[in-house]
């Protein structure tokens, strides 16, 4: 009868004991809704607490809920004799963890309005720059939330604490060995944090890593993601811009200058080349104005080589304009200057070896048969070149007039034979009269190397039909919806930014004495406002100078 009373009374009290953790739950969670309401009448008139309540809303009402029942646990096991329960003091522990985990949750979560108060800014003045170090400050204090909360749910085991105190007697030569094998990983994380509060790097800057061009996506503690224009990513390491040389094509501003290199002839019009530049140039919205030349800046033996300088907006611009460039005037001289692309010459000459080892028995032999050979030619008659030849000295020359004379002689009976063959045709009207001068220049051809008749011709092989028409864009980074989606990418930070860069780098100067006054202004606009913001910074370094 006793063991049912107790059975009774045991299950009466694990029916409080729940009882009192649903009660302190409900009672937490009214608590936090009420909370709630009044933090939301203070929200009202502040945008950045209105953004916090936004992330912070579910772990928020989350930790009230588990903080309520783990009270409320513990209040019950005090008041109520459960000493046999061997399962309570196991669920105290796990709420209590749990609601460590809630207090990070809500941290972690809360963490997220460091980056949201900066995007706001961002969208108010176009600068990326408190964007990018928000970013990293949201990373680092996330961070700090995590290794804290782990260590605070690791103390909560009687037995870890022993073995914590342990670590913290020895945490210098923990933290030597912990810095030995983790090196990379804290130079990158260093690195990261250098990228960002020195204003190195932006989202959104054009880069050229290593032959690798992207615009900055993505700026974390260890690495930086950069997009190429074909929507590839490239994971680089932060070191990689801290221990070695980076192209940053926006720092400043978006305008580049690029080049259109031809090897052509030496032949080839630079003149008429210089005007076809300017033409094209006037034709396209590529360009933007500031400034070109046509220059020949190097030579070989077969070429010259023709560097054309053009400017544009942006990176994306100067692709489109180089390309178009490029396209038009390989045309413009396949057309109109075919004699000014770029060719090898090779010149034949006739090679006589000369045997130095002579035999008189072979050059006697061999001028007796040059005698024969002549004597069946045509008995006593000889050409006027022949009585002049001075006697063979080596049988290779011997050998050598033998051949030319045999040549000659089959030439000429081939000629004999031809003409012998066709039949004379005289026409009675033909008669013999003297041309007047006139009609001997008519009849004279050019001699220069493309005459205006080759030069027809290659027009007509070589021609672009004008007509065709094709689907296919020869723009890039312009004409289409997805080309002007590249092209967004290459803008760079903004206007704003590399404004905001070019006044912080002119007044930096400005403090180190490396630049006077008048330069100054004049990087900064020269206007008003530029000024009063250089003797705004003057008054500055005089106040400075004044308290020390």
């Amino acid at each position: 009868m006793d063991n049912t009373e107790e059975a009774v009374q045991e299950a009466f009290n694990v029916l409080q004991l729940f009882a009192g953790v649903a009660v302190g739950a409900g009672v937490s969670l009214l608590v936090g809704i009420l909370a709630w309401l009044a933090l939301r009448v203070i929200s009202s008139r502040t945008n950045s607490f209105r953004m916090l309540m936004r992330r912070i809303k579910i772990p928020f009402f989350a930790l009230f809920l588990m903080a309520g029942a783990w009270v409320g646990l513990n209040y019950m096991n005090q008041v109520l004799t459960t000493d046999a329960v061997t399962w309570i003091p196991p669920l105290q522990h796990t709420l209590l963890i749990v609601t460590i985990v809630m207090v990070g949750w809500l941290a972690y979560a809360g963490a997220f309005i460091i980056e949201d108060a900066a995007d706001r800014r961002q969208g108010e003045t176009g600068s990326r720059r408190l964007a990018t170090q928000a970013q990293m400050l949201r990373r680092l204090v996330q961070l700090a939330v995590v290794i804290l909360s782990s260590v605070a749910v690791v103390l909560t085991f009687p037995s870890a604490r022993v073995a914590m105190g342990s670590i913290l007697a020895s945490a210098g030569v923990i933290s030597l060995v912990a810095g030995i094998a983790a090196q990379d990983s804290l130079s990158n994380t260093f690195a990261g944090l250098q990228i960002t509060f020195t204003d190195a790097l932006r989202v959104g800057d054009v880069v050229n890593v290593d032959h690798q061009f992207g615009t900055v996506e993505e700026i974390t503690l260890t690495y930086v993601v950069l997009r190429s224009w074909d929507d590839r990513r490239f994971i680089v390491p932060s070191t990689q811009f801290t221990q070695t040389t980076f192209e940053n094509w926006t720092r400043l501003h978006t305008k580049l200058s690029g080049t259109i290199e031809l090897h052509l002839d030496w032949r080839a019009p630079v003149g008429m080349i210089r005007n076809e530049v300017d033409r094209l140039l006037m034709e396209t919205d590529l360009w933007d104005h500031r400034s070109s030349s046509v220059q020949v800046t190097d030579s070989s033996d077969d070429w010259m080589l023709v560097r054309v300088v053009v400017t544009a907006k942006t990176s994306g611009d100067l692709w489109d304009l180089r390309c178009y460039m490029r396209e038009h005037l390989i045309e413009w001289v396949v057309t109109n200057a075919p004699y000014a692309i770029a060719r090898n010459r090779y010149q034949q000459e006739e090679i006589v070896e000369v045997n130095y080892d002579r035999s008189e028995q072979e050059i006697v032999a061999l001028a007796d048969e040059l005698r024969e050979i002549e004597d069946t030619a045509g008995g006593a008659h000889h050409d006027h070149e022949d009585t002049e030849e001075k006697p063979p000295t080596s049988k290779e020359e011997a050998r050598l007039r033998a051949a030319k004379k045999r040549a000659k002689k089959v030439r000429r009976k081939r000629m004999r034979d031809r003409f012998a063959d066709q039949p004379v045709k005289i026409d009675p009207g033909d008669s013999t009269r003297v041309l007047s001068p006139d009609e001997v220049l008519a009849f004279q051809v050019p001699t220069s190397p493309a005459t205006p008749s080759e030069k027809e011709d290659d027009k007509v092989d070589t021609k672009v039909d004008s007509k065709t028409t094709s689907q296919v864009s020869d723009r890039m980074f312009s004409g289409s919806e997805e080309a002007e989606r590249r092209s967004r990418l290459l803008e760079g930070p903004g206007e704003e930014a590399q404004r905001l860069r070019n006044e912080a780098q002119t007044l930096r100067a400005l403090r180190l004495g490396e630049i006077s006054e008048d330069v100054a202004i004049e990087r900064l606009g020269g206007d008003d406002d530029a000024r009063a913001r250089v003797q705004e910074e003057l008054d500055r370094i005089e106040d400075g100078r004044k308290k020390e």
